[in-house]
């Protein structure tokens, strides 16, 4: 996965609710095309750390969001991470305060 983490490098500072599926298309194409046995899926998340696997969660979820067609490959990428990152992953992209604006946090 050499390829995978630099392209979640660059994504890492963008907010969850401002990311576009232009800004994750790459990844997407990454996913799609390297979309593999579950072993080498695995092997993939593995290798990520876990600053990146939070970002990879971010990035499936833009995906699942806005690319209905592939879908069950995005379901079958999420389903390793999730077993492998664990449900914080999930907790720290939906709830980062970080990604809301500050007129949104006093309210």
């Amino acid at each position: 996965m050499p390829q995978l983490a630099p392209l979640l490098d660059k994504l890492d500072a963008k907010p969850f609710p401002e990311m576009t599926f232009s800004a994750v298309r790459s990844i997407a194409s990454y996913i799609n095309a390297h979309n593999t046995s579950s072993a080498d899926i695995e092997e993939d998340i593995n290798s990520l750390n876990t600053q990146q696997q939070d970002t990879f969660m971010k990035v499936l979820y833009c995906c699942l969001a806005n690319d209905s067609r592939s879908s069950a490959t995005y379901f079958r990428w999420h389903e390793k991470l999730h077993a492998i990152a664990g449900s914080g992953a999930i907790i720290r992209v939906m709830t980062d305060k970080n990604n809301m604006s500050p007129e949104k946090q006093q309210t």
